[in-house]
């Protein structure tokens, strides 16, 4: 009888660390979430005590030791090294690798996490049978993926799918750690356009408000998603894909903001790109981990 094979994703964001211990097939066996800590040594912490655990249970479960480790990080990695991640800049230089090598005893293999999101949807989700697609992940951050003849590209500097990076307003005086569209509509962004009303609000809080009818609220609402708009504009005009995903917790209230989202693609996209189907990914905020695992059987 053959033995099934486990690994481990794991998808590290600013702010969440989503880990699970699934079978080949994707079905997951464990998983945990936890609140990322922000220093070196207390991440590699985490990583070591989850790698641990999840070997354990695999062996519990009679699947021996897992695979490997796919890790998501938010920025620029090699396969190996964690290069530049401007929401954890403790990590940046980072030799991952070398220490997957030297504690866990089991290959790990890093990837930027808007790309792995959008393995994630291919594998499990709403990019099923499609072989052109773009991928938004707003999230504490903003990242992406694009998904071209069926392949996610990685870039030549491992970063394709950057979309935080995007700019619509040639006024803004930049930044060399956030791009323009995640100062506009990441999770973070949006937390801090909220807490600016004249009534201070969360992100959560701005999006019950607007459902509620509260005018400056909706106004903000609209702001937002006529923003996202105007990037999906750009990306279908480019890439001419057969679907957009939005993920992310984001995502989560893409059905009120759908109708200034499209508003601004009708504005500002191509012919070919007004009508792109537009659609929250299916898995949610587990893409990025469920392709962070895709990772280690690729």
């Amino acid at each position: 009888m053959e033995v099934l094979k486990t690994g481990i994703g794991i998808d590290i964001g600013g702010t969440k660390i989503w880990a699970v211990l699934a079978t080949e097939q994707g079905t997951i066996i464990e998983e945990v979430k936890l609140d990322t800590e922000k220093t070196r040594s207390g991440l590699l912490r985490q990583l070591d005590e989850l790698v641990g655990h999840f070997a354990a249970a695999s062996f519990r479960q009679g699947m021996g030791t897992p695979y490997g480790v796919g890790i998501g990080l938010p920025g620029r990695v090699s396969e190996k090294l964690v290069q530049w991640v401007p929401n954890l800049p403790e990590l940046n230089g980072l030799d991952l690798g070398a220490h997957a090598d030297e504690r866990w005893a089991i290959p790990a293999r890093l990837q930027n996490d808007g790309q792995l999101a959008l393995y994630g949807e291919q594998w499990l989700g709403a990019a099923r049978s499609r072989q052109s697609v773009v991928m938004l992940t707003l999230g504490t951050g903003i990242g992406g993926g694009i998904m071209v003849d069926g392949k996610v590209l990685r870039g030549a500097n491992g970063t394709a799918g950057s979309m935080g990076w995007l700019t619509m307003d040639m006024t803004d005086s930049g930044d060399p750690e956030q791009g323009w569209l995640e100062r506009m509509v990441s999770g973070t962004g949006i937390h801090r356009r909220a807490s600016r009303l004249s009534v201070p609000l969360s992100g959560r809080e701005l999006f019950d408000r607007a459902a509620a009818g509260h005018p400056e609220a909706l106004e903000l609402v609209h702001q937002i998603g006529y923003c996202i708009g105007g990037a999906v504009a750009n990306l279908a005009s480019v890439f001419d894909p057969e679907l957009v995903l939005i993920g992310g917790g984001v995502s989560l209230q893409l059905d009120r903001m759908m109708p200034s989202l499209r508003s601004a693609m009708e504005r500002y996209g191509s012919p070919s790109a007004r009508d792109v189907p537009v659609a929250a990914a299916k898995l949610s905020e587990k893409a990025g981990v469920l392709g962070a695992l895709r990772l280690v059987f690729l």
